[in-house]
């Protein structure tokens, strides 16, 4: 089966959504992750923290369609969401996705950054519980 994406829940309604490997930034591949946060949806809106691997330079469509899907109807509540990638493409489709959600009547705030901790730290500024 090889590498798939993980959510790590870091506390606080804060989570680390990891795309090991180009490969596994897809819809498919990232069903396994819906679970842990629908469930961790119901005590309160989250923060996502998407660290995704470093030779990414490009975001496929089909991934921001299916997190688009599963942020407005799929039952994940977000309140805020991170990504860890120094990709222009990627800044400019959350910048995308971030207008997506508004259109959605979901307004959320985004945040891209260079290193983990510095989006945990930006994280921790949102977090809702």
């Amino acid at each position: 089966m090889g590498e798939q994406p993980t959510a790590t829940d870091l506390g606080e309604g804060v989570w680390r959504l990891a795309y090991p490997t180009p490969e596994t930034m897809n819809g498919a591949a990232s069903e396994g992750v819906l679970r842990p946060l629908v469930e961790a949806s119901r005590a309160g809106p989250l923060v996502i923290i998407a660290v995704l691997p470093p030779e990414v330079r490009l975001v496929p469509p089909g991934l921001v369609s299916f997190w688009l899907t599963h942020f407005t109807r799929g039952g994940i509540h977000l309140a805020a969401a991170a990504v860890v990638s120094r990709s222009l493409a990627v800044k400019v489709a959350l910048s995308g996705f971030g207008s997506a959600m508004s259109l959605s009547q979901r307004p959320v705030q985004f945040g891209t950054f260079p290193s983990f901790e510095e989006a945990l730290a930006w994280a921790h500024t949102k977090r809702p519980r």
